[in-house]
């Protein structure tokens, strides 16, 4: 693994972390998602 996915799983922990804390909204949820797609695509 490469620090570069070492990143993104850190970052997508944190993510979910905020979300189940209830500290982003859907708002910002459906942001990311897009930015994902569009980065998986």
């Amino acid at each position: 693994m490469s620090a570069d996915d070492l990143f993104q799983q850190w970052l997508l922990e944190q993510w979910r972390i905020l979300r189940e804390s209830g500290l982003i909204s859907d708002a910002t949820e459906v942001r990311i998602s897009k930015f994902e797609e569009g980065k998986a695509a």
